[in-house]
C-alpha cells in the first residue's frame, strides 16, 4: 500500500463517518467510482469502528501494514546525527529503531515518523506532545527522552533504549507469579505517581507500553496519549475517545473528561491480565467488549487462578470497578495497598497434617505415662535379658 493510497483510505474513512449509516452505501459508491480495492479498504476500517476505538488505533490497522513493509529498508541509512541499526517494531505513528548515536556513541531508541505522516499536522503535533510530556519526566521507571528533531523529510525522538521485553511478550509465555506481578505493579504505580504529580495521565497503560529489562526493572513507554490531568466536573462528556480499547476505563469509552483514575483502571487491567494471562473483558469482537467493560463484566481472578493471593485479587477488581468513585481515587492509593499484599497465598488448614501432629502427640503422651510408672517398652538396641513389656493379659 503506498502513502497516497493510505492518505486516501483515511479521507474516506474520516467523510464515512459523518454521513449517517443510511447514506454511506450510497456515498461510498459515489466516491469510490468503481474501485473495488478502494471501497474495501475504507469499509474494512468502518466496519471495524465502535464507539470506544480511537480515531488512530482504528487508522494504525492499515497503516502499520506499510510501515512494516517499508522500515527494514531503512536499517542502515543515517537520519540526522542517528545510524540506524535494527527496526524494533511499527505502529501508526511511525517506525521504531535500534540506532547508534554518532556523536556520543551510545545506543538509543528511535521513534521516526514517515514522509507521509510527517507532513500530517495533527500527527505531527500529536507527536510533539508526546515527546514534552515524557520530557519532563525524569524517573527511573519511565523511559527518558534524550531529543527531538525535525527535518524537512522526517520528525524523530531520540529515547533511552530498554535492552528486555515488554510485558505483553512476557504474558505470552504464560501467566506471572503473584510476587513478579507485585513487584511490576509497584514499579509501574511509581512511574503513573511521578507522572500525575507533574500533571501529566498517561491514559494508554497497557503491556505493550511496558518494558522489562533482565534484572527486573520496568520502563513505562509511549506517551502518545498523555495529557494533562485535571478533575472533571461529574458525568461531563467533553472529550473524545482515545486509548487501546481492552485497556480503555468507562469514562474514556464515554468521552467523558479524565482523571488519574483512568491509568487506576489501566493498571488494573495490567495487573489481571499479568496474573491470569487473558485481558478480563476480552470478547469476541469489539462491540462486545465494549459492552463488558461498560457493565464492569469479567471472570473473577480467583476463579481463573486460585494461587492469586485474595488481598491480591480485591485490590485488582477495586481498580476494575466501573464507577470510579468506587476505585482508587488514586495511583499513590493503590500502591500503598499493593505495597502490603503477602504474595504467599492464604491457605486452608491442612486436616491431615493436623491429625497426624495430634495422633504422634497422643502416642508421645502414653509413652510418657507408662514411664512414669516404671513400665519400659521393648526398644530396638535395648540390653539383653531387659524385661520385656507385659502383654494385654499381664495381671
Amino acid at each position: 500500500m503506498t502513502p497516497d493510497r493510505w492518505t486516501r483510505i483515511e479521507q474516506l474513512f474520516h467523510s464515512a463517518l459523518e454521513q449517517s449509516a443510511s447514506r454511506r452505501a450510497e456515498f461510498l459508491d459515489a466516491q469510490c467510482a468503481g474501485d473495488a480495492a478502494l471501497r474495501a479498504g475504507v469499509r474494512e476500517l468502518l466496519e471495524s469502528h465502535s464507539p470506544g476505538d480511537s480515531i488512530d488505533d482504528l487508522a494504525s490497522t492499515l497503516a502499520a501494514d506499510w510501515l512494516a513493509q517499508r522500515a527494514g529498508s531503512l536499517v542502515g541509512s543515517v537520519i540526522g546525527n542517528y545510524r540506524l541499526l535494527d527496526w524494533i517494531g511499527s505502529g501508526g505513528m511511525g517506525n521504531v529503531y535500534r540506532a547508534l548515536d554518532l556523536s556520543l556513541g551510545r545506543t538509543v531508541a528511535l521513534k521516526v515518523l514517515p514522509p507521509y505522516l510527517a507532513a500530517d499536522d495533527r500527527r505531527v503535533r500529536q507527536f510533539l506532545a508526546e515527546a514534552q510530556a515524557a520530557a519532563i519526566l525524569n524517573h527511573p521507571n519511565i523511559a527518558t527522552v534524550y531529543g527531538l528533531e525535525q527535518s524537512p523529510t522526517n520528525v524523530f525522538l531520540a529515547m533511552e533504549y530498554v535492552d528486555g521485553e515488554t510485558l505483553s511478550q512476557r504474558i505470552a509465555r504464560g501467566p506471572i507469579q503473584p510476587a513478579e506481578v507485585i513487584r511490576v505493579g509497584l514499579q509501574v504505580a511509581d512511574a503513573l505517581v511521578e507522572a500525575h504529580a507533574r500533571g501529566i495521565l498517561h491514559r494508554d497503560v497497557k503491556p505493550a507500553n511496558l518494558m522489562v529489562t533482565a534484572r527486573g526493572v520496568v520502563k513505562l513507554l509511549d506517551f502518545g496519549l498523555a495529557r494533562p490531568s485535571r478533575t472533571p466536573p461529574p458525568g461531563s462528556a467533553t472529550g473524545t475517545p482515545a486509548g487501546t480499547l481492552d485497556y480503555m476505563s468507562p469514562e474514556q469509552l464515554l468521552g467523558w473528561d479524565p482523571d488519574e483514575r483512568v491509568d487506576v483502571f489501566g493498571l488494573g487491567v495490567v495487573l489481571y491480565e499479568a496474573l491470569s494471562g487473558r485481558r478480563p473483558f476480552e470478547a469476541p469482537d469489539r462491540a462486545e467488549t465494549v459492552a463488558r467493560i461498560l457493565e464492569g463484566r469479567h471472570p473473577p481472578l480467583r476463579e481463573l487462578r486460585q494461587a492469586i493471593p485474595r488481598s491480591l485479587a480485591a485490590i485488582v477488581e477495586r481498580c476494575l470497578e466501573r464507577d470510579r468513585e468506587r476505585r482508587f481515587q488514586s495511583v499513590a492509593q493503590l500502591r500503598e495497598s499493593l505495597a502490603a499484599v503477602d504474595a504467599v497465598p492464604s491457605r486452608q488448614p491442612n486436616w491431615v497434617c493436623l491429625t497426624l501432629v495430634a495422633a504422634t502427640s497422643l502416642g508421645a503422651g502414653w509413652l510418657l505415662g507408662r514411664g512414669l510408672r516404671g513400665d519400659r517398652p521393648s526398644i530396638a538396641g535395648a540390653p539383653r535379658g531387659a524385661a520385656s513389656p507385659p502383654t494385654a493379659t499381664d495381671p
